[in-house]
């Protein structure tokens, strides 16, 4: 098994999509991104971001999963600002 984690800025609202292989991130007060992933399962489960002065802030992450073949795999994503 395998987990690719992505810790987000306490910013950041991550909305998962339905076929498990992307995510909407809506920035406070500004632009809209979009994630999508290959080769795993992608979830947002919760985090934690410690800031300069060492105080943590509740946040997101999101989490690519799944399991490695004997042969190998690829794993791929790509984040763009959405229009």
């Amino acid at each position: 098994p395998f987990a690719v984690r992505f810790h987000l800025a306490p910013a950041v609202e991550a909305t998962t999509t339905a076929d498990g292989q992307g995510a909407l991130l809506r920035v406070r007060g500004g632009g809209v991104w979009q994630f999508r992933c290959r080769g795993g399962m992608l979830s947002a489960e919760d985090s934690l971001w410690i800031d300069g002065q060492a105080r943590p802030h509740a946040t997101v992450q999101l989490v690519i999963v799944g399991e490695t073949p004997p042969e190998g795999m690829t794993i791929s994503w790509e984040l763009k600002r959405a229009r």
